[in-house]
């Protein structure tokens, strides 16, 4: 907001899921505006870095690491609605993880860590299939913050 002068509610954030996952020889290109977001976990599906959609878990499988997420921000109506090639975009809400291993597996666990805190921020991913099956299905990311 500071850098394009304009009111810090007018500012809105956009999401790019990068096709590229964190790693010791991963190369990110320097940002100007937002910043890359890494240690997000999926809870509920997995993402499909082919497709560049949210895909069906498999049976037992544990929330899946997201690859590299560009948070960008963008003033009101600048948005762009022409880069998402997929049908639909669900809008994920984000909770906080203290560690890795305390990462809920089973909705119940899940609706215990809802109960003690919100949601920091809601993610736009990008999906093949109508948002309310993620919705119905309990999807949701989880920021790690230690290892």
């Amino acid at each position: 907001a500071h850098s394009r002068s304009v009111n810090i509610d007018q500012v809105v954030l956009g999401f790019e899921v990068l096709s590229v996952s964190a790693g010791r020889d991963t190369q990110l290109v320097a940002l100007t505006e937002g910043c890359y977001v890494n240690g997000l976990f999926l809870d509920g599906c997995r993402w499909d870095g082919n497709l560049q959609s949210l895909v069906q878990s498999r049976p037992k499988d544990v929330p899946s690491q997201m690859p590299i997420i560009w948070f960008r921000p963008f003033t009101c109506g600048q948005l762009e609605r022409g880069r998402n090639p997929h049908d639909h975009v669900y809008t994920s809400p984000t909770y906080r993880a203290a560690r890795r291993k305390s990462i809920p597996c089973r909705i119940s666990e899940l609706h215990h860590l809802e109960q003690r805190q919100k949601s920091i921020v809601d993610i736009g991913l990008p999906s093949k299939v109508n948002p309310e099956v993620w919705l119905l299905t309990c999807v949701v990311l989880l920021l790690t913050l230690g290892s």
